[in-house]
């Protein structure tokens, strides 16, 4: 987030306020991370975590919760879901940031939340 911050002063002569000021900073983001993606090292949680029947009572493990269904879609669904959802942002926001079709965008959102709640599922009746 910092380095994003920073980015984005360092290249707010370059915003033309063609689309939402959000998108523009999403959009750097975005690019930063594709940049690191290859540096990036993944944080891993337990694989048993999910099937311990645990109630994710504190904020923290509910976190830790959500971290690792959203580690089982694939990056363009995580993408999106979190720009749907944790941004609410619109699809015309997320195809002018990603640079992925509108189909692609609905797509990539309808698949990742039928699979988290498919997940979800499972990890209740476990």
């Amino acid at each position: 987030a910092q380095e994003t911050f920073w980015l984005a002063f360092q290249k707010l002569h370059t915003y033309k306020a063609l689309g939402s000021f959000p998108a523009w900073l999403h959009t750097l983001a975005w690019r930063l991370y594709l940049k690191q993606l290859p540096k990036a090292e993944m944080v891993t949680f337990d694989e048993d975590y999910m099937a311990t029947g645990t109630d994710p009572a504190s904020a923290v493990e509910a976190d830790m919760a959500a971290e690792k269904l959203m580690r089982q879609l694939s990056l363009p669904e995580r993408v999106v879901i979190t720009l749907t959802y944790a941004a609410g942002m619109s699809h015309g926001e997320i195809v002018e940031i990603t640079g992925l079709p509108l189909g692609t965008v609905k797509s990539h959102i309808r698949r990742g939340r039928n699979r988290l709640l498919a997940m979800t599922e499972t990890a209740e009746v476990a």
